[in-house]
């Protein structure tokens, strides 16, 4: 891979804005192919800055991944980079030679959902930074996520940091976290101050 981590079963370039994603069961990471790829929504978006396994988050028996764009514009305030997450759903049709999977497709709610940012207008928000698949922590039966924005404003303080669960769901209409933290939202989603 772009990064010189060739061989783990997950990888991020960076700067290329890429995913790869290798079944190692297969030995494919072994012989340097890549199963599929998962292609960042725009130029400089840092998609790929975190990635994870999400568990089953739509409920439908196969496993998702969670992606983290730091860098990604916010579709509420476009002139700011407020970061956005990507709730890659897992498909049986993913196999080696298949098409890219892109993360544009995904934002626009073709499998999976994009997660975005709480909208500042003075941007940076890195929403993330980190992700992680949590496991099912309202019992629903489906899996739920976790999301970190370093540079988050909560509690009337500057860039302290906010951490969201976004609990699982089947639709892939996206989550929007201002409108969570406004009360107003997806309430299926809860920020953590």
């Amino acid at each position: 891979s772009a990064n010189g981590l060739a061989g783990t079963s997950v990888t991020a370039a960076q700067t290329v804005s890429l995913a790869y994603v290798f079944d190692v069961a297969l030995g494919a990471a072994d012989a340097g192919i890549a199963n599929f790829v998962i292609n960042g929504e725009s130029t400089s978006d840092s998609s790929g800055y975190s990635i994870s396994s999400a568990g089953d988050v739509n409920g439908d028996g196969i496993d998702d991944i969670l992606i983290g764009s730091t860098n990604a514009k916010s579709p509420t305030v476009p002139a700011t980079n407020e970061g956005r997450g990507y709730v890659v759903f897992g498909n049986t049709g993913y196999q080696s030679g298949r098409m890219p999977i892109d993360l544009s497709a995904v934002a626009a709610g073709s499998g999976g959902f994009a997660i975005n940012a709480q909208s500042d207008a003075t941007g940076g928000q890195g929403l993330g930074w980190s992700v992680a698949g949590v496991g099912d922590l309202n019992g629903d039966g489906l899996a739920d996520v976790m999301l970190g924005a370093r540079y988050g404003d909560s509690n009337s303080l500057n860039n302290n940091g906010v951490d969201w669960v976004v609990y699982g769901k089947t639709s892939s209409t996206a989550v929007n976290l201002s409108a969570v933290a406004a009360g107003t939202g997806d309430r299926k989603s809860t920020r953590l101050n």
